[in-house]
This record gives structure tokens, C-alpha cells and sequence, in this order.
């Protein structure tokens, strides 16, 4: 291997890594937010509390789904 090889290879590694770091710091905080902004977008009403859970609970699974394509 010639030293221009190696060092590309390591450039490759490093951004590589830096993705997987900034998807850890990222992912739980969309995960958070991602649903609740649905949730929040939608009309809110104290009275259909089922109505609200199942928005919430689309508004994750939405998310899953959208987060392993």
C-alpha cells in the first residue's frame, strides 16, 4: 500500500465516523420531537384523549418507518 492509499483510507474512516457520531447525538432527539410535532400540528382537543394517543402513536411509527429506509 502507498501512503496516499493509506492516508484516504483513514480520511474514508474518520468521516465515516463522524456520521455514526452525529446520527448517535441526533437520532434520540428526533425521536423525541418527531411525534410531538405531529402531535402538536394537529387539532388538540381534552375530550378525545384515544384520538390524541393514536395521532401520537402513528406520528412514532411514522418516524420507525421513515428512520430505516
Amino acid at each position: 500500500m502507498t501512503m496516499m492509499s493509506m492516508l484516504k483510507q483513514e480520511k474514508t474512516y474518520l468521516s465515516r465516523q463522524a456520521i455514526i457520531s452525529f446520527a448517535q447525538i441526533f437520532h434520540p432527539i428526533v425521536l423525541i420531537f418527531f411525534p410531538f410535532i405531529i402531535f402538536i400540528k394537529s387539532k388538540f382537543d381534552r375530550r378525545e384523549t384515544n384520538t390524541n394517543i393514536i395521532k401520537l402513536t402513528l406520528g412514532i411509527i411514522a418516524f420507525q418507518i421513515l428512520d430505516f429506509l
